[in-house]
């Protein structure tokens, strides 16, 4: 069963978003990268699937990231 949804932050949440990215790769934190740009997908409007098979992962770990 896949549940859709969507999620609408403000451009200050955005800015924070990759403000904290860009820190996580220079740390070498994959897996906060992975967090990070699930949230982004979502919040772009890409399909938790899609999103799953992008970041090599699986739909239940997008649904947990959310």
């Amino acid at each position: 069963m896949s549940i859709a949804f969507r999620i609408q932050v403000s451009n200050q949440v955005l800015a924070s978003l990759y403000e904290r990215l860009y820190r996580a790769y220079d740390m070498g934190q994959l897996r906060l990268v992975k967090r990070i740009h699930a949230v982004l997908y979502i919040i772009d409007g890409k399909e938790v699937a899609e999103v799953a098979a992008i970041l090599k992962l699986s739909a239940q770990t997008i649904y947990n990231y959310m």
